[in-house]
């Protein structure tokens, strides 16, 4: 007598298919793909982050264009060269300002003053040597007559530039120079015109950019 189907015997289950394994291999591939080396999902970035960092580089761009359109209107600003409408506007705030170097530069004329003194009588330490180098390089960023003094630091920094061979040797560089331009020997203008230190004025350059963005 033949066994039924429902005798009880174990019945083999039929084999998997190869088909359906294969189908499962590129899901199997993107999900390992969508997933980082600890086994957890990859973060996606959100329309709305694209948006922002589109944005963002919009905005840099052409912030670097306007600086780069209005470079000297925006350094002669930073040096305190304002135009006569904001300067009229402006001149309690320029005036406290300059107010303000001339008071800074004073504090470490003095602070230098005593270390000077002080050191005719006895040896600084290493404290006071450290501000004695801090404070003698402060002054010379400042010009040496308060009429000279500008509102913004970067603006008597170049000022100072400018009058120390005034105030040593008695010569004005800007009137001068132009002059010894043409004095100097034939092959010494090419080369300044040629390499005119280009690491310092890109390195100018990007500063004044950042100091305005």
């Amino acid at each position: 007598m033949a066994n039924s189907p429902n005798n009880g015997s174990p019945t083999s289950s039929p084999p998997p298919s190869s088909s359906g394994a294969a189908d499962s291999w590129p899901t199997s591939i993107a999900t390992a793909g969508n997933r980082s080396p600890n086994n957890s999902p990859r973060p996606k970035l959100e329309p709305l982050q694209i948006g922002i960092l589109a944005i963002v580089f919009i905005l840099i761009l052409i912030s670097s264009l306007f600086v780069q359109r209005f470079e000297t209107e925006v350094l002669r600003g930073l040096e305190g060269y304002w135009y006569s409408l904001f300067r009229r506007l402006g001149k309690p705030i320029l005036k406290r300002a300059t107010q303000r170097q001339i008071k800074q530069r004073n504090d470490c004329l003095t602070q230098w003053r005593s270390l000077r003194e002080k050191s005719k009588t006895q040896s600084l330490s290493a404290h006071d040597r450290t501000e004695f180098v801090r404070c003698d390089r402060t002054i010379r960023q400042f010009p040496a007559l308060e009429t000279d003094f500008l509102p913004t630091r970067l603006g008597n920094i170049l000022r100072a530039a400018e009058r120390r061979p005034l105030d040593r040797y008695g010569l004005d560089s800007i009137i001068c120079w132009p002059r010894l331009w043409l004095l100097l020997p034939r092959q010494r203008p090419k080369r300044i015109s040629k390499n005119p230190a280009p690491n310092s004025i890109t390195a100018f350059d990007y500063s004044v950019g950042a100091y305005y963005f």
